[in-house]
């Protein structure tokens, strides 16, 4: 079972990775802690807000999620890409040494977030978002 943003259920997410550690309700969060980092789903709420910062798909479908990995288990680049040489690589902006790389799949859009360390790549965080053919499903934002 794989996980898709805007497919998969909160019911599918737990039954692949269990309860989590902890959920946020006002913001519909899961929390898990992991053996090198932390975890985080974001589901709908099932409503649109005024900030534009939901989906408008029903409640509880897993919209994105967050591997954050500490700084003592970073993981190499290569553990996730065959070849890294040959990523197209986005400097972020307020970083030297921190830069994007963008995997993209018919049903998900990845980044990895990586950095230079003592010149070994290494992966901090790896996003899984909604692809670009779902956005116009994203609330938009209004004014009050």
């Amino acid at each position: 079972m794989k996980l898709r943003p805007l497919e998969s259920t909160k019911q599918d997410v737990e039954k692949l990775l269990g309860p989590p550690t902890s959920f946020d309700q006002e913001y519909a969060i899961a929390h898990y802690k992991t053996a090198k980092g932390s975890l985080h789903i974001f589901y709908s709420l099932g409503k649109c807000d005024v900030k534009g910062k939901n989906w408008s798909v029903p409640v509880d479908l897993m919209t994105d999620a967050e591997l954050m990995f500490e700084d003592t288990g970073l993981p190499l680049l290569s553990d996730y890409i065959t070849d890294p040489t040959k990523l197209l690589r986005k400097k972020a902006k307020d970083s030297e040494f921190f830069y994007k790389i963008l995997l993209s799949h018919d049903w998900s859009i990845g980044y990895a977030v990586a950095r230079s360390k003592k010149r070994i790549d290494v992966v901090s965080m790896i996003t899984l978002r909604p692809p670009k053919k779902d956005w116009n499903k994203r609330c938009k934002q209004t004014s009050r």
